[in-house]
């Protein structure tokens, strides 16, 4: 699985999953730091990354756009030392790879992790 993670992931958490095998980059390291959203998602998607995020706004962008993708894993949890990241990407990947190779919206809450897939039909 291709990742970006966004700016509120440590680059540890980065560096932790590509270490495990995963293809993984932070915004930061590929000169997308101060990149607007939109620029992030043209990115993620020429690329073929899943956006990793805490930020509702690439939903929210995605969802209006009635586009296919990229997929976006969005976590509300905060706090989490670079080491949780890792893990808790990890779990989302193993729990939801094939939806997120179709391409989907997931959100990761204390109280569960959910997926929609795109597009998003309003």
């Amino acid at each position: 699985m291709k990742l970006l993670l966004d700016q509120g992931f440590a680059q540890l958490a980065a560096a932790l999953l590509k270490a495990q095998g995963h293809d993984c980059v932070h915004v930061a390291d590929v000169g997308l730091a101060a990149a607007p959203d939109e620029t992030i998602i043209a990115s993620a998607k020429s690329d073929g990354r899943v956006v990793v995020t805490m930020d509702a706004d690439f939903h929210d962008i995605l969802a209006k756009r009635g586009a296919f993708g990229p997929s976006v894993i969005r976590f509300r949890v905060e706090d989490m030392k670079a080491a949780e990241q890792a893990r808790q990407i990890r779990l989302v990947i193993g729990k939801l790879e094939s939806e997120l190779k179709s391409g989907c919206l997931v959100t990761v809450a204390k109280s569960g992790i959910r997926a929609r897939g795109l597009p998003i039909k309003r």
